[in-house]
């Protein structure tokens, strides 16, 4: 499938969820106040999705994605070595939002980049 039939896809989906806050892909995006008003997300909301929620799996995906390939360009945050499962990096994170409660407060994109540079610091830092 192309990528202009790829973004189509995603476009209609979007658009089939008509006046439900609802979208196709289940989140409710009017409940979510946060992503609603295109604020950041917290900690304390990410935690309390749970961590088997897609949104959750997909959110710590895509920030260790982006911390990969800016430690191709500059130094990295953390060295997550190859073959850690995205399990694995969910494990973590949440490890780290429940024993560091104090911290949910903060952007969940920091909260997941420190549970992952806890759990595998770069040795030349």
């Amino acid at each position: 499938m192309s990528i202009k039939t790829s973004i189509a896809v995603v476009l209609l989906a979007l658009a089939a969820g008509g006046a439900s806050s609802q979208n196709a892909f289940g989140i409710d995006l009017m409940g979510d106040a946060a992503l609603a008003s295109g604020g950041f997300l917290t900690g304390q909301e990410l935690y309390a999705r749970g961590s088997d929620d897609a949104f959750v799996v997909g959110y710590i995906a895509g920030i260790s994605d982006a911390d990969r390939g800016a430690a191709k360009r500059m130094r990295p945050a953390s060295c997550i070595p190859n073959g850690v499962s995205l399990g694995q990096m969910i494990d973590v994170t949440w490890k780290y939002l429940r024993d560091n409660p104090s911290t949910r407060h903060e952007p969940a994109a920091f909260l997941v980049r420190e549970a992952m540079i806890a759990s595998w610091p770069c040795s030349t830092r």
